[in-house]
């Protein structure tokens, strides 16, 4: 893929993907779409999708937080430690009913990356 192009096709498949979990009444729909589409991109293009899941962690969209998220948490996407640890700062002081819920899940998933690194 081209520059520009896996960014493109994993904000597509998610907004679609979104639209059809609804459809389906399917929640893990939008993650095995996600997981999908990761899987099948080429060694040279995931780091660009990394880096696009990444900046999903510090949208103001709970559920793109939430797709990202999952998606780090089940790749192992270890490039993606910053901007969880940004997301945890940044929702440490947010007072919505469900921050604490997402920081908890976001500290667990900056332990189990941290543990990859200690195997």
């Amino acid at each position: 893929m081209t520059p520009g192009t896996v960014r493109e096709a994993l904000e597509s498949c998610r907004e679609v993907a979104d639209i059809e979990a609804e459809q389906r009444r399917d929640s893990q729909y939008v993650a095995d779409r996600l997981r999908d589409l990761y899987l099948s991109l080429e060694k040279d293009d995931r780091s660009e999708a990394d880096t696009t899941i990444a900046e999903w962690l510090i949208s103001d969209d709970e559920k793109k937080r939430f797709d990202a998220l999952g998606l780090i948490a089940e790749m192992k996407i270890v490039a993606a430690r910053p901007a969880l640890e940004l997301l945890e700062r940044r929702l440490s002081s947010d007072p919505a009913p469900g921050a604490r819920f997402e920081m908890a899940k976001a500290k667990r998933v900056i332990d189990d990356l941290d543990s990859i690194g200690n195997s």
